[in-house]
């Protein structure tokens, strides 16, 4: 039977665009260029040289030379060729050179037109125009009968500073220079006329003023001082007061059944002991204070309470006022004290068999914070016997991540379950650097973490039955377990759920 063999090929530009790296040996083909590379199983196909076959040396070089002739009438040709290219050199037969042509006859010049006129000559100089400024010796008057004639004013010189013409006012004179004065005109700028003047002081008196009338009394002028204003009382009825400056004091003021809808400050509010007593401005001491009335239109301090408790109605109390622990009520209603916390209230008589090595975890939120130094948990009908170790653990649980982390652990026995049907309590053990107590914080994932290492575990009672594997997964998880351990470890990653949630409390002895 033949025996095909094939080589990997493709085009020379497919070969380049894809780049390969060929193993050691492995041969590439160009079938439209007819080359090949070889790979040694590192370098990339565009950095391989190719494999065709290696250059021949260069042959001697070849040249023909056919006639032989000199430059000039009748010369030959010479074709010289070398190998293995071929250059041919011809040479072709040059004639004589023909004889120069005469030079043609040069054109008559033209005649030289006339000179202009000098541009640069200055003309003469215009007579001298009359004086442009107009002197007056007398004055200057308007008569209605006569015509009109304009005058440019910027052009005359007045001699005479009189000016007559005023309507039925005296002649005023014309000021040479400054503020004109009582006896004088406004000639150019006058300083009064920009700069601002303090008013004459003055009264406002009550008769002055129409009590029914007036509104809104507005002072904006920044120069009516309070001294300016008479210090006798000012009387209100329903009308209303706009006071425009940031601080106003005003002495007397006295408001006959005022209503007041609302008080805007933008300054500093100074109000007066009596007015403080009343909104009991006086009576905190501390922040979150509140004002609580203990009888009619009577206030009293009412203190911050607790962290994390909350404000209740409470009639036997002063204020009528209560802070109160929530989680205490909660801890009444399941018939327990809030120093304890129980992983679940237990919902059955459910027991389970553990297996030797596996950590198995109760995932609990305590709905109370309180502070634990022992964990208590109870066995069943089967007796554990060939024990090497029995620990409790206290894990914070990170519900997103499964992360379990040991931050309380008690000592280790061997002989806690060796009676059927007994809760068995472990006290926290500071060996390894952990505490001997531990508060467990409301609202917090915790894990109780029970270990059993003997040739026949027993059995412990469960917070519930096995909960279904539809739901054994979903969060908040209830159960999990970690398989072969010696000892409780000091985190753990739990993915993997359990049908067995040990039941367990946590207290203080």
């Amino acid at each position: 039977m033949a025996v095909r063999v094939q080589f990997r090929r493709d085009t020379a530009s497919a070969w380049t665009g894809a780049n390969p790296i060929l193993a050691q040996g492995e041969v590439g083909y160009e079938y439209d260029t007819g080359k090949f590379k070889v790979g040694n199983g590192t370098q990339a196909w565009n950095s391989l040289p190719y494999s065709s076959g290696t250059t021949g040396p260069t042959g001697p070089a070849n040249t023909l030379t056919i006639g032989s002739v000199t430059s000039g009438a009748g010369a030959g040709a010479s074709i010289t060729g070398t190998s293995p290219a071929q250059t041919l050199n011809l040479v072709l037969p040059i004639g004589p050179t023909g004889p120069t042509g005469p030079t043609g006859p040069t054109g008559p010049t033209g005649p030289t037109g006339p000179t202009g006129a000098d541009s640069t000559v200055t003309g003469p100089t215009g007579a001298t125009g009359p004086n442009s400024v107009v002197a007056a010796t007398s004055p200057i008057t308007y008569d209605s009968g006569t015509q009109t004639v304009g005058i440019n004013q910027t052009l005359i010189s007045i001699a005479n500073t009189q000016v007559t013409g005023l309507g039925t006012a005296s002649t005023k004179n014309i000021p040479s220079s400054g503020d004109a004065s009582n006896s004088e005109v406004v000639y150019g700028t006058d300083t009064r006329l920009t700069n601002t003047r303090t008013p004459t002081d003055s009264s406002v008196t009550a008769a002055k003023l129409a009590t029914d009338a007036v509104e809104t009394l507005k002072i904006k002028d920044g120069n009516v001082t309070n001294v300016k204003l008479a210090n006798s009382g000012l009387t209100l009825g329903s009308t209303a007061l706009t006071l425009g400056q940031t601080t106003t004091t005003v002495a007397g003021l006295t408001l006959t059944s005022p209503t007041i809808s609302s008080i805007t400050n933008t300054g500093t509010l100074t109000l007066p002991t009596a007015t403080t007593n009343i909104l009991g401005m006086n009576l905190a001491t501390t922040k979150g204070d509140i004002l609580a009335a203990t009888a009619s239109n009577t206030f009293a301090r009412f203190g911050t309470g607790t962290d994390g408790y909350v404000l209740s109605s409470n009639s036997a109390a002063a204020s009528g006022l209560s802070w109160i622990d929530p989680y205490g009520s909660l801890a009444n209603i399941l018939n327990q004290t809030t120093s304890i916390v129980d992983v679940t209230p237990r919902v059955g008589n459910y027991s389970a068999s553990l297996t030797s090595g596996n950590v198995y975890f109760t995932f609990f939120t305590p709905g109370w914070t309180t502070t634990v130094n022992s964990i208590s948990v109870a066995s069943a009908g089967t007796l554990t016997s060939g024990t090497s170790l029995i620990r409790f653990g206290l894990y914070t649980f990170n519900e997103s991540t499964g992360e379990a982390t040991l931050v309380a652990r008690t000592g280790s026995s061997t002989s806690i379950f060796a009676s059927a049907n007994t809760l068995a309590t472990l006290l926290f053990n500071t060996l390894g650097g952990y505490p001997s107590t531990y508060t467990l914080i409301s609202g917090t994932r915790y894990a109780l973490g029970v270990i059993v290492v003997a040739s026949t575990p027993g059995t412990v009672y469960t917070a519930f039955d096995s909960p279904p594997g539809i739901i054994s997964s979903l969060a908040p998880r209830l159960t999990g377990v970690v398989g072969s351990q010696t000892d409780l470890p000091a985190s753990a990653t739990v993915t993997t759920s359990s049908t067995i949630g040990v039941w367990g409390r946590f207290k203080t002895t």
